[in-house]
């Protein structure tokens, strides 16, 4: 599959040039790209060689993975110009990041402006790379497309800690080379960050799985905090999803690591009530109890309604019912325009593997349902599943957005986890024994088939 990809990019290598450097015409930055570009692919490069070091596998992996992030930014450029006509978000970020950098030359740190979250903080972030490395948009794209790229490095980290004993290959190349994940973090916006900082916190929280440490908690909250600057409202949703998991898994690592779990608990959930409260505040759920918060959710759908990818929705009740296929929409017979075409073969594709997988993943909740991770995974994707569904009334809002739960999601078609051994308690007679001769005692022999 790496093979693949690198052989298609080289062979569209020039249009996908053509469309990262000449395609927008107010960019006069030129040099300034053709020498910021290389240089960030390279950094990107050498930072995934310690990953990779001597597996031809993993080296094929990242290498295609770079190169396939670069190829969806050149595309997203053009057809931001082509299809869009640089209405998008990202020339939104764009232009007023300009506006900040030219700002900042005469008010320093005043030019940014409060609140310093959602779009805002999206603007003052593209302001101060302005300043940085330029107002170049091929390499503003680009290092927005490696951000996206460390996210799904943090994705495949995470399942390779949680379920060791799975194949952490397969899983990379859905999580690094999945096209719908792919193309819509690998643009100037907030998709990218938002895969960024998700896995960041999937990463972390992979940690604290395997044994407490301050890493892991700075991982896992970094995420969230992060989050919390791009998008509050899924900051709440891992907050939520790593509550349950975190209080009910075992503890590894003895009495010390039990006594920081005691100690750390009522601060995880101070944090978390915390940070679903400004969730609420953020969407403006806050005011008038359920009724209100019907109407907002109701309002939202509605607001998403429009454009060739708008289906209408229906009630709540069924937007919510609709949640378990979240991620296989649009199915086939929902399809309207080639966009949308585009997004349902992935949707039948994944529907079909994970029919193919439908008694392993069945096992594995059944079994592991309270294996910390699997349960992390769980209440993340119900409940990511849910509201999204309930806000949503357009394909192409709800593809874009939900990526950030597909990668964590898809982790339960290739997740592995062994099955405990049961330790019984030794019966009186082997006790017994074991008092006489220690505890290389023989068990004693049982009637029927080998006895005596």
């Amino acid at each position: 599959m790496a093979r693949v990809v690198l052989a298609g990019c080289t062979v569209a290598s020039p249009w996908l040039l053509h469309c990262l450097f000449l395609t927008s015409p107010q960019d006069i930055a030129y040099g300034s790209a053709l020498i910021m570009v290389p240089a960030l692919v390279l950094v990107c490069a050498a930072a995934f060689t310690f990953v990779w070091k001597n597996d031809l596998n993993l080296r094929l992996l990242f290498g295609s993975a770079i190169v396939a992030r670069c190829a969806f930014s050149s595309v997203f450029l053009y057809m931001c110009y082509a299809t869009y006509e640089a209405e998008s978000d990202a020339f939104h970020y764009w232009d007023r990041g300009r506006w900040i950098a030219d700002d900042f030359t005469v008010m320093g740190w005043d030019a940014f402006h409060p609140p310093y979250w959602s779009t805002n903080f999206m603007v003052n972030l593209t302001g101060l790379i302005t300043v940085v490395i330029g107002d170049s948009l091929p390499t503003l794209f680009i290092l927005f497309a490696l951000i996206g790229l460390c996210g799904g490095y943090f994705f495949y980290r995470a399942f390779s800690i949680a379920f060791p004993q799975a194949d952490r290959l397969s899983y990379g190349y859905v999580a690094m080379l999945l096209p719908s994940v792919m193309f819509w973090s690998c643009s100037l916006g907030k998709d990218s960050l938002a895969q960024f900082f998700v896995g960041m916190a999937a990463l972390g929280f992979a940690k604290i799985t395997q044994g407490l440490s301050l890493f892991a908690v700075f991982l896992y909250c970094g995420g969230i905090v992060g989050m919390l600057a791009v998008r509050p409202h899924v900051a709440g949703m891992l907050a939520l999803a790593g509550l349950l998991p975190y209080v009910l898994g075992k503890s590894r690592g003895g009495f010390l690591t039990m006594g920081l779990k005691i100690i750390i608990i009522p601060v995880v959930l101070v944090g978390t009530l915390y940070i679903a409260r400004q969730s609420a505040n953020f969407l403006g759920l806050d005011k008038g109890g359920s009724k209100n918060a019907v109407e907002t959710v109701n309002g939202l759908s509605k607001s998403s309604d429009y454009g060739g990818s708008a289906y209408g929705g229906g009630s709540l009740a069924v937007r919510v019912a609709e949640a378990p296929i979240l991620i296989f929409r649009p199915l086939p017979f929902e399809v309207h325009n080639m966009t949308s075409g585009v997004a349902s073969l992935e949707g039948l594709g994944i529907m079909i593997f994970t029919w193919t997988k439908r008694r392993k993943i069945w096992r594995l909740i059944r079994r592991h349902w309270r294996h910390p991770y699997v349960a992390f995974i769980l209440c993340y994707s119900a409940i990511f599943s849910v509201a999204f569904a309930a806000a949503t009334s357009n394909f192409g809002i709800l593809v874009r957005q939900r990526i950030m739960m597909v990668p964590l999601l898809l982790m339960l078609l290739f997740a592995e986890v062994p099955d405990e051994v049961v330790h019984r308690a030794p019966s009186r007679e082997r006790r017994r024994a074991m008092r006489i001769f220690g505890k290389t005692a023989p068990r004693p022999q049982t009637s029927g088939m080998g006895a005596d």
